[in-house]
């Protein structure tokens, strides 16, 4: 004689299963956002009125508040006209790193541009905005 399981049996184990994977999911993405405290407490910044052909720069500061060393892999611009710079250092726990971003106006009116920071062994890259409007003089 054979004993399966009944029906309830299969509908806990399966909701037992679906809690533990949102558990997980959830640990983990709160583990990624707690990881990088940033300085302006904001991932965009305004430039406001600026002239055509000027450069115009931001530095974005941020506090690794893990018990992990940060590294940031690679940096991302949607063009040209938005470039970072940035050290390839490890930011140990507590320590704090700057990305540092330059806008170089090549067209009149509003922009906003996404620069996205790749920081080693993390799936998503953190989002970076620059934003303001170019006057034609």
């Amino acid at each position: 004689m054979q004993i399966t399981p009944g029906k309830s049996f299969q509908m806990n184990y399966k909701a037992i299963r679906l809690f533990f994977c949102l558990f997980i999911g959830l640990a983990s993405n709160l583990q990624s956002q707690e990881s990088i405290n940033w300085i302006d407490s904001t991932l965009v910044y305004d430039f406001g009125d600026i002239d055509y052909g000027t450069e115009y720069q931001h530095s974005f500061v941020f506090i690794n508040n893990t018990s992990d060393t940060l590294s940031i892999e690679t940096i991302r611009t949607d063009c040209g006209c938005t470039v970072p710079d940035w050290e390839n250092t490890f930011i140990a726990p507590g320590t704090s790193g700057e990305i540092s971003v330059t806008y170089t106006p090549k067209k009149h009116g509003y922009f906003s541009e996404k620069v996205r920071v790749f920081f080693f062994e993390e799936k998503k890259p953190v989002i970076l905005n620059v934003e303001g409007y170019v006057f034609k003089y």
